[in-house]
């Protein structure tokens, strides 16, 4: 089996898609891309062209199809929630009332259509911890587009950047996607770096990196000592791990931060460090030895340089999810952008956050905790 409609349906073809019948008695009507895609699973198809990977991903969250071949990371990777949530349900008292006549003392009309959009989600970055602790991972970033909504009320929460060697917040799309805080990093003694949606930078001794989630963010690198020469790794970032130290080559300088990733939805409303990038790591501390007057440069996309002898560490900037530079620095908040087509919204009541655009494309920019709302 690759893909397949459950045995206990009860399915009828209307001109516009299909009416189906689950055993809690709700009946969903599929139309357009959900209806093609329910199409070729009811044909029993061994795939699924990209263009339809999201609505069946959708029909698998919904109940409506099974199958062998997707695992259910790769159904949630896919916006699964996001497209079930497009879909029209309609609920019945029982079976029976599926077989009964249609009421026609009442027309409530068509099912509200969804909204098509894109977003971007940054989590806060993790702080870097003082007393050589490594750089903060940056927060994780998940970007998507054709991702419907239905007319509805979705809290959005912006995750804050961590302090004193803590973990970022969480920063989300009411139940549709979240991206998970960056790593705060260890201190030298008596803390072990943290991961999350990037993984934060190892301190000394030799100390690994944190993991990072995939599919949102890269480890942090190792620390590092030998005789008087000591630093720490760097946090990870969206787009790369964080460096790892080398005394041998650089004596007492940090890892570098993780290069974070370039955000097209970021670029066109200004967001970024430098613009249109997101979740940078911290760089690591440079603790001892004779180069460590250089600190270590934190990751594009906000990512805080790590402190160095006499040079403090530098935070990550807000609204990028950078990780906080190893040597005490928070991590920078986190950012939602969700964009989509004018034409598309015709016809519908859409606000929340910051908006623009740029006279094709409508922006919501969500810098803190807020509500993006479909009427």
């Amino acid at each position: 089996m690759a893909f397949a409609l459950r045995a206990d349906l009860r399915v009828e073809q209307l001109a516009d898609g299909f009416l189906v019948l689950r055993d809690d008695h709700d009946v969903l009507h599929l139309v357009g891309d959900q209806a093609e895609a329910f199409a070729l699973a009811r044909g029993g198809a061994e795939d699924v062209p990209d263009r339809l990977a999201t609505a069946m991903a959708g029909l698998i969250e919904l109940g409506l199809v099974e199958t062998d071949t997707w695992s259910r990371r790769r159904v949630i990777q896919l916006g699964g929630a996001a497209a079930a949530a497009a879909v029209a349900v309609f609920a019945l008292p029982s079976v029976a009332a599926a077989a009964s006549p249609p009421d026609t003392t009442s027309d409530t009309g068509p099912p509200p259509r969804a909204l098509t959009v894109s977003y971007l989600v940054v989590a806060g970055g993790g702080a870097g911890n003082a007393d050589g602790g490594g750089g903060g991972g940056a927060g994780g970033v998940l970007e998507a587009s054709g991702i419907l909504l239905s007319p509805d009320d979705y809290a959005v929460t912006i995750g804050a950047g961590g302090t004193g060697g803590a973990s970022g917040g969480d920063s989300s799309i009411g139940s549709i996607v979240t991206a998970l805080g960056g790593g705060g990093g260890g201190a030298t003694f008596d803390a072990t770096p943290a991961s999350g949606g990037s993984g934060a930078g190892g301190a000394l001794y030799l100390t690994s990196g944190a993991a990072g989630t995939a599919g949102q963010g890269h480890a942090g690198g190792q620390g590092d000592s030998a005789a008087e020469w000591y630093g720490s790794g760097g946090g990870g970032g969206a787009g790369a791990a964080g460096g790892n130290v080398n005394w041998r080559v650089d004596p007492g300088v940090g890892g570098v931060g993780g290069a974070g990733i370039s955000s097209s939805l970021a670029a066109a409303v200004g967001i970024g460090s430098p613009t249109g990038q997101v979740g940078g790591g911290g760089g690591g501390a440079a603790v001892s030895g004779a180069a460590n007057t250089v600190p270590s440069a934190g990751g594009a996309g906000g990512g805080g340089n790590g402190a160095a002898l006499g040079v403090a560490a530098t935070a990550g900037v807000a609204n990028t999810g950078g990780g906080g530079g190893g040597g005490g620095a928070g991590g920078g908040s986190g950012v939602v952008i969700i964009a989509y087509a004018i034409a598309d919204a015709a016809g519908m009541s859409v606000s929340g956050g910051t908006t623009s655009d740029d006279g094709t494309t409508s922006y919501h920019v969500f810098t803190s905790n807020g509500t993006f709302s479909i009427a």
